[in-house]
């Protein structure tokens, strides 16, 4: 945050932030308390968003623009390595974090308003809300210039879809040409693109396979959704990976029973290893950590991470820089 002042306070529970601007104040307040977390919450409760009427659009702007992003090449390094990248291990993909809005309009969306108050502004002042976006939209670039200048194979961005919350003509007008742009110029500098397409995705498949972006990260399945895996997939298209489909706790013995795992979840499990839907290279069924016996890990991902990682070296013993810049230029 640049030259504008910040204060923030907290207490029994509390995490109050308030931001000075010269057109007002941006404040916000966080719940967060000891009970709430033994009993498993993980995310803060929003009490107070920054945005609760129009006169919070101007200072909310300017709050945007006074933002810079630092990139941390280093601390970015560390945890490719701590993963696996580097060393040539395959304990996983060290995935550059982007932001949880697709675009500055789903940002309004999902971080900065109550969703009531959104789907009454965007009908109502939908020129205001359009004019607010395009000033929140450098921060934007400067997070996609940062995650592209790092040595990620795979680049996270956007997230929570669903076809009632971003019924598909907002999706398609408002998400889905960010998500468009970071995959156009991740392709460009040799990375993926994977977004979090948890949600009810029935009525966004045909979105989701137009916007063609690599990985749909932690999909849901009946019962949490109306989709099947199969449904999935097929919706996907062969290009795309499912990464999810099973939830990670029922691998984990201190999370799943074993009686549990026999009688929920171990029929899922081996329907999707012994009958995997079509082009079943790319459906990684496992969400997160892997277990001896369970599912084998995506090997349509794993191979086009192989693919960037030996170009890269390549690359490298040419003498000849990584990354997106165009105008590369000897390292000797």
């Amino acid at each position: 945050m640049r030259d504008l002042p910040v204060e923030f306070h907290h207490g029994d529970g509390y995490y109050d932030t308030t931001i000075r601007t010269a057109t007002g104040d941006v404040t916000m307040r966080l719940r967060m308390t000891r009970v709430m977390a033994a009993n498993g919450v993980s995310l803060p409760f929003v009490e107070k968003y920054p945005i609760c009427s129009l006169d919070d659009f101007e200072p909310v702007a300017q709050l945007f623009e006074h933002l810079e992003v630092v990139p941390r090449a280093q601390a970015y390094a560390a945890f490719h390595e701590r993963v696996g990248g580097r060393g040539g291990g395959s304990r996983g993909v060290a995935v550059a974090n982007g932001p949880l809005g697709a675009s500055p309009m789903h940002l309004l969306l999902h971080d900065l308003m109550v969703m009531e108050n959104f789907f009454g502004m965007y009908k109502d002042e939908p020129q205001a809300m359009t004019k607010l976006a395009a000033r929140m939209q450098p921060f934007y670039d400067s997070l996609l210039a940062a995650s592209l200048a790092s040595d990620a194979e795979v680049i996270f961005w956007g997230a929570n879809y669903d076809h009632d919350t971003t019924w598909p003509p907002f999706f398609e007008q408002r998400i889905m040409p960010g998500l468009e742009h970071v995959r156009d110029r991740a392709h460009a500098a040799d990375k993926l693109l994977l977004t979090h397409t948890d949600g009810e995705s029935r009525g966004l498949l045909p979105l989701f396979r137009k916007c063609r972006f690599d990985v749909g990260e932690s999909v849901c399945l009946k019962p949490m959704t109306s989709c099947t895996l199969r449904e999935f997939r097929e919706g996907f298209g062969p290009d795309m990976t499912v990464f999810g489909a099973i939830p990670c706790v029922v691998l984990i013995d201190s999370c799943t029973s074993q009686r549990d795992y026999r009688s929920a979840h171990g029929p899922a499990v081996r329907r999707a290893r012994k009958r995997p839907p079509p082009d079943s290279g790319r459906v990684r069924q496992c969400a997160a950590r892997r277990q001896p016996g369970s599912p084998r890990s995506d090997q349509g991902l794993d191979r086009r991470i192989r693919i960037r990682r030996r170009r890269r070296r390549a690359v490298g013993r040419s003498g000849w820089s990584q990354g997106p810049n165009p105008n590369r230029q000897p390292t000797h």
